[in-house]
């Protein structure tokens, strides 16, 4: 029985600490992004947008990137229950390097 106690224990501490970590990093070669289970680390020069995207009313900030695929920022996501506009700092602060390159 303890056992268990120590496996879910190790479990619910694992999952907190992933959820502490999420973030965005802008680095002058690339971005990264860290979310629940992987870290995504994509060149600027790959970068094609960031745009936000909405279903119900579930907000989320996400990176298209040129060879057609969708990253998610799990550290911009969540329910919309205000009118602040998820993630609007970061996709300013993303779209200004990319004029910028």
């Amino acid at each position: 029985m303890i056992a268990i106690g120590v496996v879910v224990t190790s479990i619910a501490a694992l999952l907190i600490w992933h959820v502490w970590c999420l973030s965005v990093t802008l680095t002058d070669d690339e971005l990264i992004i860290r979310n629940t289970f992987r870290t995504h680390r994509i060149k600027w020069q790959d970068v094609k947008e960031i745009d936000r995207d909405q279903m119900l009313n579930r907000e989320r900030v996400i990176v298209r990137t040129k060879d057609g695929r969708t990253v998610p920022c799990d550290s911009f996501s969540g329910l919309n229950l205000s009118n602040e506009r998820v993630g609007v700092k970061l996709i300013k602060a993303v779209n200004r390097r990319l004029v910028d390159r």
